[in-house]
């Protein structure tokens, strides 16, 4: 072999290798938080569960996450809403025109800059409880 082909070969090689490597960089690790998940409909707990592991393979854990999860290890039926950021229904309790379900993390009810269940970040230890609200509802 020519000292010129195996240059170019050599040269390929290395290009190669620099591609696949800088490849890695841009994967994202999973993340493995544990934190506790409460059901509440009406003042009745339909299920708890405490220092459950949620992993997200994104790295980022969001509230739906750890909601899914634990929908899972407790056997709750559960839907979310169409844009998945959000609760729907749990077992046979759904959002209605006089109720929705609503989230609290670490005992406090997210402000308006929060955005939904699905963008909040949860972190190790986190709180989350899940709660049906009735609505007032005005007639005229």
């Amino acid at each position: 072999m020519s000292k010129k082909k195996f240059s170019l070969i050599l040269l390929c090689v290395i290009l190669l290798v620099g591609i696949l490597s800088s490849c890695r960089k841009d994967e994202v690790e999973a993340v493995e938080v544990k934190v506790d998940v409460k059901f509440v409909y009406k003042g009745t707990v339909l299920g708890e569960y405490d220092n459950i592991l949620v992993v997200a393979e994104d790295g980022k854990p969001t509230i739906i996450n750890a909601v899914e999860r634990a929908c899972d290890v407790l056997q709750l039926d559960y839907e979310l809403t169409e844009d998945k950021l959000s609760l729907y229904k749990l077992d046979e309790y759904a959002e209605t025109d006089t109720g929705i379900w609503l989230w609290k993390i670490n005992g406090v009810e997210p402000d308006d800059d929060a955005g939904k269940a699905g963008d909040y970040i949860i972190k190790d230890g986190d709180k989350i409880e899940y709660y049906f609200e009735e609505l007032e509802v005005t007639t005229e």
